[in-house]
This record gives structure tokens, C-alpha cells and sequence, in this order.
């Protein structure tokens, strides 16, 4: 695995205190992509964007998340 990936042990209370502290655009592509469980293109009709600019949205927001955990540990 490369050493991008890796993610220390955290708990979920790290986890959604970190997911609730992101602006709420960042906050809300995460939660409909994974505990909504919605493709890009279903997000996008919620969101009433396009399907690129939820891709991009979510790649950020998964970064910005990534960060706030790593600044955790």
C-alpha cells in the first residue's frame, strides 16, 4: 500500500467530528456519497449540479477530510 493511503486508527466519533466540522457543500457530497450510499450522477441531480463538478467537489472534500484527520493524529 502506498504511504498516501495509509490512515491511522481512528475512532468514529474522530471521524464525524472531522466530517462535521467541513463546510457544509464539502460535508454534505460526503454524506450523500457514502452513508446515502448515491452515485455521482444521483448527487449531482440533489445537488443540482454536473456529474464533473460533483467528481471534483468529492475529490476535494475527501482530501480536505484526509487533512483534518491526519492533523488529529
Amino acid at each position: 500500500r502506498s504511504a498516501m493511503y495509509k490512515v491511522p486508527k481512528l475512532s468514529l466519533r474522530q471521524i464525524r467530528r472531522a466530517v462535521a466540522e467541513m463546510p457544509d457543500d464539502r460535508r454534505q457530497v460526503i454524506l450523500l456519497r457514502f452513508v446515502d450510499d448515491l452515485s455521482t450522477d444521483e448527487i449531482a441531480q440533489v445537488l443540482d449540479r454536473s456529474p464533473g463538478a460533483v467528481r471534483v467537489l468529492l475529490h476535494r472534500s475527501l482530501r480536505e477530510l484526509a487533512a483534518r484527520l491526519e492533523a488529529q493524529s
